[in-house]
């Protein structure tokens, strides 16, 4: 006894490892080697617990741990339905299909994630204040400050809905895209010659600009440089127009001359600068009766009589 007491701590820390790692190849424990190694030198027992402790208890206590830590997590089917009580967002309705952020918080089936509405009340408010600082300053000269002071909203709830600026751009491009999409749809099922289509289409169009300040900050991005798809989306709109307009040739109802094939390019073009002008010139005419105008212009010289 006097002799073990003689010995440093260290000095029974290296002979306890070695007992340990030959009791393990003794008793043929299958521990892969390194990790066993790696387990018992760099977790070390403490001295005082060596007289206590036996070392196959102290390998068995580590060997359960491991098996309760790799055990795999239980899984449920997705066709389940579950618990009661349980608020599952699975198969609630959506009330939203977020395209800037579409893997945030969607759950595993692919059907759009449910916000509170609290959470939709934020999120419009953050649209429509972007919407008025873009309509009024540009895309360039808007920043995320201006949005956050001009609604009191707080930078946490903006970043958590809009990762960037851009992001917010984005969401208005495509706020205008559905509208176009929306508008057209609407009057190709009408039975109506293309011209009327054409008509129809923008003097909608028209109406929800002045009406709705997102819309008309959607159609304004739709020119900028620096938004990622916005050119797209007015691409879009062109093309969808001409579509119109290469069925009324294709019917005889408007006249095949450059004219008719430039139609689209010019009056989309002249949409957007009557939208623009038109809180310069501050007229009182509103903004439909100039788009009217504008169609008229133009329809005049391409429809067959």
């Amino acid at each position: 006894m006097t002799l073990l007491c003689c010995c440093s701590p260290s000095h029974w820390c290296r002979t306890l490892q070695h007992w340990q790692q030959q009791w393990a190849r003794t008793h043929s424990f299958e521990t892969g080697g390194h990790d066993y190694d790696s387990r018992w030198r760099y977790r070390a027992i403490p001295t005082r617990n060596v007289s206590s402790t036996p070392i196959a208890l102290l390998y068995d206590r580590r060997s359960k741990q491991r098996e309760r830590t790799s055990k795999p997590l239980p899984t449920r089917c997705p066709d389940s339905a579950p618990k009661p009580g349980m608020n599952s967002h699975k198969n609630g309705p959506s009330t939203m299909n977020d395209s800037i952020r579409p893997t945030i918080n969607r759950p595993s089936d692919g059907s759009p994630r449910h916000m509170q509405q609290r959470a939709l009340t934020t999120r419009h408010a953050i649209l429509d204040a972007s919407a008025a600082i873009f309509d009024a300053r540009g895309y360039s000269a808007a920043s995320i400050k201006d949005v956050i002071t001009s609604k009191d909203l707080s930078k946490g709830a903006l970043f958590y809905h809009f990762p960037s600026k851009e992001a917010i751009a984005q969401q208005l491009v495509h706020s205008w895209s559905s509208a176009v999409e929306t508008a057209f749809s609407g009057a190709c099922t009408a039975a109506e010659p293309p011209a009327q289509k054409l008509r129809r289409v923008f003097l909608d169009l028209s109406r929800g600009v002045e009406s709705d300040l997102q819309l008309r900050a959607g159609m304004k991005l739709t020119l900028e440089a620096g938004i990622e798809g916005a050119h797209q989306a007015y691409r879009q709109w062109v093309d969808t127009t001409g579509d119109v307009v290469d069925e009324g040739i294709a019917e005889g109802t408007i006249r095949d001359t450059a004219h008719a094939h430039h139609l689209a390019w010019n009056v989309c073009a002249g949409f957007v600068g009557i939208v623009n002008a038109a809180p310069i010139m501050r007229e009182d005419v509103d903004l439909p009766t100039r788009i009217d105008d504008l169609l008229t212009a133009h329809l005049s010289l391409v429809v067959a009589r």
